[in-house]
């Protein structure tokens, strides 16, 4: 029986888009499906997955961050504009490339770019997330209008969609002109807590913190050392330039598998991390991430599935965690059950 095939575009904003749309893929690969994905964060995989053709392309912009804790709307705006002179180019070699692969299903996580181009060539494509850009760009609109106007642009984009999967943790969404809401989808652990622990040289003398920033990372130099209590270990993987001879480094490891390790997650919370958190049955301590709208409707809906507790980033800094651990042991067992998996209801959609 000849396979469907599947082109999967994923934002390039952070890693939460790849991390999580790698869970769906994969259940389309297991299930038969030619998968080409198509992203500027191919280079997230130490090794490329078998059996997923990868194709390097800017597809949007996001939002860009001085660091996880500060966005900077100016470079954002730059970029923007510099990226609408490249679109008329882009979608030349989409529309090329989709006339020649033949997929048989577009998915995007979470760009309105291809939707237009695909309702041209009448491929069916649909939206994953728990949020659209426009509802994000909206929020800007005060500081300077032209993120309004382009707000608008993609919310035309998205209204070509053919139907909208809708993550939890979910910001308004009205874009899009059908939408159905779906499971939690993320990476899960491989191994268990008390595996990965023992592998790892993990003590029950010590608590375990995962600093968890992504791809902007932390100004190290705000850090007050000096107050990090010998009970504390934090942990690091993947985040650059962040070194001390008091922070534990483990950067060969599957990400999901240290969030399991660790006592606590210590983010700025975005989907990515929130899931692979609740999969790992790990608590989250979280502070603020600048002005992205996303921020107060995850932090609301993140309570409803696990522990999480706010920090001032000045205690952040101070590694002064000891009021925000006593109002989580107080939670430790507030994991909720879901019966259902994101990537099983988006799937079976297509069977």
């Amino acid at each position: 029986m000849k396979k469907k095939k599947l082109v999967y575009y994923v934002s390039g904003h952070g890693f939460g888009h790849i991390s999580r749309s790698s869970v769906i893929w994969d259940k389309f690969v297991n299930n038969n499906f030619d998968v080409c994905v198509v992203t500027e964060r191919e280079a997230f995989f130490a090794e490329k997955p078998k059996n997923i053709n990868f194709r390097k392309q800017q597809i949007d912009i996001g939002v860009y961050q001085k660091s996880s804790l500060e966005i900077d709307l100016n470079k954002t705006k730059y970029a923007i504009q510099n990226f609408q002179t490249k679109v008329k180019d882009i979608l030349q070699i989409e529309s090329k490339f989709l006339l020649e692969y033949k997929p048989d299903i577009i998915l995007s996580d979470s760009s309105s770019l291809i939707f237009p181009l695909a309702k041209k060539l009448k491929i069916p494509a649909y939206f994953i997330g728990n949020f659209t850009w426009d509802f994000i760009y909206e929020n800007y609109a005060e500081y300077d209008v032209f993120f309004l106007e382009y707000a608008k642009l993609l919310s035309q984009e998205y209204f070509q969609a053919q139907l909208g999967f809708i993550l939890p943790l979910d910001c308004p969404i009205s874009s899009l002109k059908k939408q159905i809401k779906v499971g939690f989808v993320g990476r899960k652990p491989t191994i268990t807590k008390e595996e990965i622990r023992k592998q790892l040289g993990f003590t029950y003398e010590k608590k375990y913190f995962l600093f968890s920033f992504g791809a902007y990372g932390l100004d190290v130099d705000l850090f007050n050392y000096n107050s990090l209590s010998n009970k504390y270990q934090i942990v690091i993987s993947r985040i650059e330039n962040f070194t001390h001879p008091k922070i534990y480094r483990k950067d060969d490891i599957y990400y999901p598998n240290i969030v399991t390790a660790c006592d606590y997650v210590v983010t700025k919370p975005g989907y990515g991390i929130v899931s692979e958190c609740y999969f790992a049955k790990t608590p989250i301590i979280y502070t603020d991430r600048g002005d992205f709208a996303e921020y107060p409707h995850l932090v609301k809906k993140m309570q409803e599935y696990l522990p999480a507790e706010y920090i001032e980033q000045n205690k952040l800094y101070d590694f002064n965690f000891q009021n925000a651990i006593k109002n989580l042991e107080s939670k430790q067992s507030n994991f909720m059950e879901i019966s259902n998996f994101g990537e099983e209801e988006i799937f079976s959609h297509f069977c």
